[in-house]
């Protein structure tokens, strides 16, 4: 079998040339069986989940990690299992082969109902904690891994997370922008080294809702920076992007972590909680989101002063993703419709019809324009004579 290695910066994920077409929406972190339910709801179409699948041993060995995987090709969700490898003794070379084609092109395809195509491999590579190391020692990882495959790097990644809207007390905090940021950076890099048509992955991403610090943000800012995330992504051709995490995982374990309160549902711990099981705003943001996007194309970006505005192409017609950061604009904005417009909020709730131009008051969250546009103005259009 001939396997080829795609590294993620952050990240490294492995993947195989069977890959593709398994969509843009994913969800990362600690994933327990009790969460696979949410996924047909949510629309997930890929799961980085909790699988330290060792990087030793016989494949056979493995009940849980084949459960997991089996129970998520089940839904029609494209499974990540990941080797947690803090360190590859190169013995470890014909068990990492061993696992990776019994489970592509092996016994597991059977057992688990599809090839397993992706591989992540530990986490964070260039950071301080876990499995970071050395570029060289990395290098000699990604080499076991690949197992004398062919082509080394396939996908690259980042993560980032952040704040809802700046901060004054954190200034150096990232936002949703900072994706844009990283993604160029990245383009020019493989652009500069020969894989400039890799893709890339956003395989960690969220933001969160509760009190961090002296930092408070509530359900609808995490719900509203949650779109703004996945639609500026989707927007820039990352390939796939995944929140990080689907139930509240006690990561800190004080229950007003980062962490302890990014997820998309609550798990009754924490001052802030408001129930075990309790599905947040951003849950129904992103299930609206995943509704709107699956199988969109963009037709166009446009920009000024804080307000965003992206059309798309969608299987049931045009529709155009609008916000505007009111920490860059505050006021009205004018849309000249080319026939009948619905507003939506980002819930999928009914905001008003027009069918002709009308004013539109946003504040933080985006919304929805359905049907088609023809021009968005920041400054009311001239009287008609009448």
């Amino acid at each position: 079998m001939k396997a080829t290695i795609a590294m993620l910066w952050l990240c490294i994920l492995v993947a195989l040339p069977t890959r593709g077409g398994e969509g843009f929406f994913g969800n990362s972190g600690g994933m327990s069986l009790d969460e696979f339910s949410y996924l047909p709801e949510l629309g997930v179409n890929a799961v980085i989940y909790g699988l330290f699948i060792g990087p030793q041993g016989p494949p056979q060995a493995r009940p849980r990690d084949r459960i997991r995987m089996r129970g998520l090709i089940e839904l029609g969700v494209t499974p990540v299992p990941t080797f947690w490898a803090p360190e590859l003794p190169p013995e470890a070379t014909d068990s990492v082969a061993a696992i990776v084609e019994y489970f592509t092109a092996g016994p597991g395809v059977e057992e688990v109902g599809a090839p397993v195509c992706y591989w992540q491999i530990g986490n964070e590579e260039n950071g301080d904690w876990g499995t970071s190391c050395p570029p060289e020692e990395f290098a000699r990882r990604v080499a076991i891994i690949a197992a004398g495959g062919g082509e080394w790097i396939d996908v690259f990644n980042f993560h980032y997370y952040g704040l809802a809207r700046p901060s004054p007390r954190l200034s150096a905090a990232q936002t949703y922008r900072t994706g844009e940021e990283l993604v160029r950076k990245m383009r020019r890099v493989l652009a500069e080294y020969g894989y400039g048509e890799k893709s890339i992955w956003r395989s960690e991403t969220s933001t969160y809702s509760g009190l961090v610090g002296e930092i408070a943000q509530s359900e609808e800012e995490q719900a509203a920076d949650l779109v703004k995330r996945f639609v500026l992504l989707y927007s820039l051709g990352v390939e796939k992007a995944f929140w990080t995490y689907l139930v509240e995982p006690r990561y800190e374990g004080t229950g007003v972590g980062f962490f302890d309160q990014a997820g998309l549902v609550y798990d009754g711990f924490g001052p802030y909680d408001r129930g075990a099981g309790v599905k947040k705003r951003a849950f129904f943001a992103y299930r609206e989101l995943a509704h709107r996007l699956e199988g969109a194309e963009l037709v166009s970006r446009w920009e000024e002063a804080g307000v965003s505005w992206f059309q798309f192409s969608g299987p049931a017609g045009p529709f155009s993703v609008l916000w505007q950061d009111p920490w860059l604009r505050q006021g009205p904005l004018w849309i000249i419709p080319a026939g009948t417009v619905q507003a939506l909020d980002i819930y999928g709730q009914p905001l008003g019809e027009w069918r002709g131009p009308f004013k539109l008051e946003l504040g933080l969250a985006p919304v929805y324009l359905v049907g088609e546009i023809e021009k968005i103005s920041l400054s009311a259009p001239p009287l008609r004579a009448s």
